[in-house]
Protein backbone atom coordinates (compact mmCIF):
# COMPACT_ATOMS: atom_id res chain seq x y z
CA UNK A 1 0.00 0.00 0.00
CA UNK A 2 1.54 3.19 -0.69
CA UNK A 3 1.59 5.75 1.88
CA UNK A 4 1.34 9.50 1.80
CA UNK A 5 3.63 12.97 2.49
CA UNK A 6 1.16 15.63 4.42
CA UNK A 7 -0.65 18.18 3.08
CA UNK A 8 1.01 21.83 3.92
CA UNK A 9 -0.92 24.23 1.84
CA UNK A 10 -4.34 25.06 0.91
CA UNK A 11 -6.99 24.30 -1.30
CA UNK A 12 -6.13 20.43 0.46
CA UNK A 13 -8.49 18.27 -0.92
CA UNK A 14 -7.38 19.36 -4.33
CA UNK A 15 -3.87 18.33 -3.43
CA UNK A 16 -4.95 15.26 -1.74
CA UNK A 17 -6.75 14.15 -4.91
CA UNK A 18 -4.00 15.26 -7.37
CA UNK A 19 -1.63 12.98 -5.28
CA UNK A 20 -4.02 9.81 -5.12
CA UNK A 21 -4.10 10.22 -8.55
CA UNK A 22 -0.31 10.70 -9.14
CA UNK A 23 -0.28 7.00 -7.34
CA UNK A 24 -2.81 5.58 -9.32
CA UNK A 25 -1.29 6.99 -12.59
CA UNK A 26 2.27 5.85 -11.65
CA UNK A 27 0.98 2.26 -10.48
CA UNK A 28 2.02 2.71 -6.92
CA UNK A 29 -1.87 2.22 -6.35
CA UNK A 30 -3.36 -0.66 -8.68
CA UNK A 31 -6.64 -1.50 -10.16
CA UNK A 32 -8.64 -3.13 -8.05
CA UNK A 33 -6.86 -2.49 -4.67
CA UNK A 34 -8.60 -1.50 -1.78
CA UNK A 35 -8.23 1.89 -0.12
CA UNK A 36 -7.89 2.39 3.46
CA UNK A 37 -10.61 3.83 5.33
CA UNK A 38 -11.22 7.47 4.88
CA UNK A 39 -9.88 8.12 8.89
CA UNK A 40 -6.82 6.14 7.69
CA UNK A 41 -6.36 8.35 4.92
CA UNK A 42 -7.29 11.30 6.45
CA UNK A 43 -4.74 10.28 9.48
CA UNK A 44 -1.58 10.18 6.74
CA UNK A 45 -2.36 13.35 4.58
CA UNK A 46 -2.59 15.26 8.11
CA UNK A 47 -6.30 16.45 6.74
CA UNK A 48 -9.86 16.23 8.34
CA UNK A 49 -12.45 13.61 7.16
CA UNK A 50 -14.08 16.51 5.62
CA UNK A 51 -11.46 17.30 3.46
CA UNK A 52 -10.35 14.00 3.07
CA UNK A 53 -14.13 13.11 1.84
CA UNK A 54 -13.84 15.97 -0.65
CA UNK A 55 -10.71 14.52 -2.08
CA UNK A 56 -12.39 10.97 -2.90
CA UNK A 57 -15.27 12.84 -4.38
CA UNK A 58 -12.92 14.51 -7.10
CA UNK A 59 -10.93 11.17 -7.77
CA UNK A 60 -14.56 8.90 -8.00
CA UNK A 61 -15.62 11.87 -10.15
CA UNK A 62 -12.10 11.30 -12.84
CA UNK A 63 -13.17 7.60 -13.02
CA UNK A 64 -10.17 6.46 -11.09
CA UNK A 65 -12.16 5.52 -7.88
CA UNK A 66 -15.31 2.84 -7.28
CA UNK A 67 -17.34 3.12 -4.21
CA UNK A 68 -18.60 0.17 -2.58
CA UNK A 69 -21.55 1.12 -0.14
CA UNK A 70 -20.26 -1.12 3.14
CA UNK A 71 -17.12 -2.47 1.86
CA UNK A 72 -14.45 0.61 0.72
CA UNK A 73 -13.38 2.93 -2.25
CA UNK A 74 -11.18 0.79 -4.86
CA UNK A 75 -9.03 1.92 -7.95
CA UNK A 76 -10.72 1.09 -10.92
CA UNK A 77 -9.98 1.99 -14.52
CA UNK A 78 -11.81 5.18 -15.82
CA UNK A 79 -14.57 4.21 -18.16
CA UNK A 80 -15.72 4.84 -21.63
CA UNK A 81 -18.89 6.79 -20.08
CA UNK A 82 -16.16 8.90 -17.93
CA UNK A 83 -15.17 10.13 -21.34
CA UNK A 84 -18.50 11.11 -22.29
CA UNK A 85 -19.89 12.77 -19.78
CA UNK A 86 -16.47 15.02 -19.93
CA UNK A 87 -16.77 15.30 -23.42
CA UNK A 88 -20.42 16.55 -23.46
CA UNK A 89 -19.59 19.16 -21.23
CA UNK A 90 -16.84 20.18 -23.22
CA UNK A 91 -19.23 20.52 -26.26
CA UNK A 92 -22.03 21.41 -24.69
CA UNK A 93 -19.95 24.74 -23.50
CA UNK A 94 -18.08 25.80 -27.07
CA UNK A 95 -19.14 26.90 -30.18
CA UNK A 96 -19.27 23.92 -32.06
CA UNK A 97 -20.46 23.84 -35.70
CA UNK A 98 -22.33 20.98 -37.49
CA UNK A 99 -18.58 21.18 -39.85
CA UNK A 100 -16.86 20.80 -36.61
CA UNK A 101 -18.85 17.41 -35.89
CA UNK A 102 -18.73 15.83 -39.31
CA UNK A 103 -14.79 16.85 -39.14
CA UNK A 104 -14.16 14.85 -35.93
CA UNK A 105 -16.50 11.83 -37.29
CA UNK A 106 -14.39 11.80 -40.75
CA UNK A 107 -11.27 11.31 -39.01
CA UNK A 108 -12.35 8.92 -36.34
CA UNK A 109 -14.98 6.95 -38.46
CA UNK A 110 -13.20 7.15 -41.96
CA UNK A 111 -10.00 5.53 -40.28
CA UNK A 112 -12.16 2.79 -38.28
CA UNK A 113 -13.67 1.68 -41.46
CA UNK A 114 -10.44 1.14 -43.32
CA UNK A 115 -9.47 -0.56 -40.43
CA UNK A 116 -12.12 -2.72 -39.72
CA UNK A 117 -12.01 -3.83 -43.22
CA UNK A 118 -8.67 -5.49 -42.45
CA UNK A 119 -9.74 -6.78 -38.82
CA UNK A 120 -13.40 -7.99 -39.18
CA UNK A 121 -14.37 -11.47 -39.21
CA UNK A 122 -17.27 -13.43 -40.62
CA UNK A 123 -18.92 -12.57 -36.60
CA UNK A 124 -18.44 -8.74 -37.19
CA UNK A 125 -19.70 -8.91 -40.48
CA UNK A 126 -23.03 -11.12 -39.40
CA UNK A 127 -23.44 -8.91 -36.17
CA UNK A 128 -23.31 -5.75 -38.82
CA UNK A 129 -25.97 -7.35 -41.11
CA UNK A 130 -28.00 -8.23 -38.26
CA UNK A 131 -27.95 -4.33 -37.40
CA UNK A 132 -28.88 -3.29 -40.65
CA UNK A 133 -31.60 -5.98 -41.18
CA UNK A 134 -33.18 -4.21 -37.75
CA UNK A 135 -33.18 -0.75 -39.21
CA UNK A 136 -34.89 -1.92 -42.26
CA UNK A 137 -37.36 -3.56 -39.86
CA UNK A 138 -37.74 -0.58 -37.29
CA UNK A 139 -37.57 1.96 -40.68
CA UNK A 140 -40.65 3.54 -39.57
CA UNK A 141 -39.68 3.53 -35.45
CA UNK A 142 -37.97 6.60 -35.09
CA UNK A 143 -36.50 6.22 -31.38
CA UNK A 144 -35.23 2.28 -31.96
CA UNK A 145 -34.03 3.57 -35.69
CA UNK A 146 -31.63 6.05 -34.46
CA UNK A 147 -30.50 4.05 -31.88
CA UNK A 148 -29.50 1.47 -34.18
CA UNK A 149 -27.65 3.65 -36.30
CA UNK A 150 -25.28 4.43 -33.77
CA UNK A 151 -25.20 0.87 -32.64
CA UNK A 152 -23.70 0.55 -36.17
CA UNK A 153 -20.94 2.77 -36.12
CA UNK A 154 -20.15 1.69 -32.84
CA UNK A 155 -19.89 -1.55 -33.77
CA UNK A 156 -17.57 -0.83 -36.67
CA UNK A 157 -15.52 1.42 -33.76
CA UNK A 158 -15.34 -1.90 -32.21
CA UNK A 159 -14.28 -4.59 -35.00
CA UNK A 160 -10.83 -2.33 -35.02
CA UNK A 161 -10.32 -4.00 -32.09
CA UNK A 162 -8.45 -0.82 -30.99
CA UNK A 163 -10.91 0.32 -28.00
CA UNK A 164 -9.88 3.99 -28.30
CA UNK A 165 -12.21 4.35 -31.71
CA UNK A 166 -15.04 3.10 -29.41
CA UNK A 167 -14.36 5.71 -26.67
CA UNK A 168 -13.69 8.23 -28.46
CA UNK A 169 -16.55 7.50 -30.94
CA UNK A 170 -18.97 7.24 -27.42
CA UNK A 171 -18.76 11.17 -26.45
CA UNK A 172 -20.76 11.45 -29.63
CA UNK A 173 -23.66 9.10 -29.41
CA UNK A 174 -25.91 11.63 -27.95
CA UNK A 175 -25.32 14.33 -31.10
CA UNK A 176 -25.31 11.27 -33.42
CA UNK A 177 -28.71 10.06 -32.14
CA UNK A 178 -30.40 13.84 -31.97
CA UNK A 179 -29.22 15.08 -35.38
CA UNK A 180 -30.61 11.87 -36.90
CA UNK A 181 -33.62 12.26 -35.54
CA UNK A 182 -33.78 15.68 -36.62
CA UNK A 183 -32.57 15.20 -40.34
CA UNK A 184 -34.96 12.18 -40.21
CA UNK A 185 -37.17 11.81 -43.54
CA UNK A 186 -37.72 8.81 -46.15
CA UNK A 187 -34.72 10.48 -48.09
CA UNK A 188 -31.95 10.24 -45.31
CA UNK A 189 -33.64 6.74 -44.21
CA UNK A 190 -33.00 5.32 -47.70
CA UNK A 191 -29.44 7.41 -47.66
CA UNK A 192 -28.55 5.79 -44.32
CA UNK A 193 -29.60 2.41 -45.78
CA UNK A 194 -27.46 1.95 -48.84
CA UNK A 195 -24.73 3.38 -47.26
CA UNK A 196 -24.50 0.99 -44.57
CA UNK A 197 -25.08 -1.98 -47.33
CA UNK A 198 -21.92 -0.63 -49.33
CA UNK A 199 -20.14 -0.38 -45.92
CA UNK A 200 -20.90 -3.86 -44.95
CA UNK A 201 -20.30 -4.79 -48.15
CA UNK A 202 -16.71 -3.63 -48.46
CA UNK A 203 -16.34 -5.29 -45.19
CA UNK A 204 -16.78 -8.21 -46.40
CA UNK A 205 -14.46 -7.84 -49.42
CA UNK A 206 -11.80 -7.00 -46.75
CA UNK A 207 -10.83 -3.77 -49.07
CA UNK A 208 -9.23 -0.81 -46.83
CA UNK A 209 -9.79 1.16 -49.72
CA UNK A 210 -13.10 0.81 -50.32
CA UNK A 211 -14.10 0.93 -47.26
CA UNK A 212 -12.83 3.84 -46.99
CA UNK A 213 -14.38 5.54 -49.61
CA UNK A 214 -17.72 4.32 -48.66
CA UNK A 215 -17.54 5.44 -45.13
CA UNK A 216 -16.68 8.66 -46.86
CA UNK A 217 -19.13 9.24 -48.84
CA UNK A 218 -21.71 8.13 -46.00
CA UNK A 219 -20.72 10.90 -44.32
CA UNK A 220 -20.81 13.54 -46.59
CA UNK A 221 -24.24 12.43 -47.58
CA UNK A 222 -25.82 13.01 -43.96
CA UNK A 223 -23.32 16.18 -43.73
CA UNK A 224 -25.24 17.72 -46.66
CA UNK A 225 -28.74 16.47 -46.06
CA UNK A 226 -28.86 18.05 -42.23
CA UNK A 227 -26.91 21.07 -43.45
CA UNK A 228 -29.81 21.40 -46.32
CA UNK A 229 -32.38 20.84 -43.54
CA UNK A 230 -31.16 23.28 -41.09
CA UNK A 231 -30.52 25.75 -44.11
CA UNK A 232 -34.27 25.76 -44.30
CA UNK A 233 -35.52 25.92 -41.32
CA UNK A 234 -36.55 29.83 -40.25
CA UNK A 235 -36.53 28.83 -36.81
CA UNK A 236 -33.02 30.61 -35.45
CA UNK A 237 -33.21 28.32 -32.74
CA UNK A 238 -33.54 25.55 -34.01
CA UNK A 239 -30.87 26.40 -36.30
CA UNK A 240 -28.40 27.27 -33.48
CA UNK A 241 -29.70 24.18 -31.56
CA UNK A 242 -30.88 21.61 -33.97
CA UNK A 243 -31.12 18.42 -32.12
CA UNK A 244 -32.81 20.85 -29.69
CA UNK A 245 -31.50 18.55 -26.91
CA UNK A 246 -27.88 18.91 -28.26
CA UNK A 247 -27.15 22.07 -27.73
CA UNK A 248 -23.45 21.51 -28.44
CA UNK A 249 -23.72 21.45 -31.99
CA UNK A 250 -24.98 25.04 -33.62
CA UNK A 251 -26.51 24.99 -36.84
CA UNK A 252 -26.47 25.14 -40.76
CA UNK A 253 -24.98 28.80 -41.21
CA UNK A 254 -21.82 27.20 -40.39
CA UNK A 255 -18.34 29.33 -40.47
CA UNK A 256 -16.97 29.53 -43.98
CA UNK A 257 -20.40 28.70 -45.21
Amino acid sequence: MASFAKIQTNNKHEMVAASLEEAILCGRLKVGEKLPSEQSLADQFGVSRNIMREALRNVKARGLLEVKNGDGSYITKPKPTDLSDMMNRFMVLNDLTIRDYFEIRSVLEVKACELAALRATKEDIENLEDIACEMRANLHVREKMTLLDFKFHQTIASVTRNPLFSSLLQPLKSIMINLFDYAYSARALEEAKNGHMRIIEALREKNPELARAAMTRHIEVSESNLTLIAQQTDDTERQANPAEKTPAVRGAKEKGS
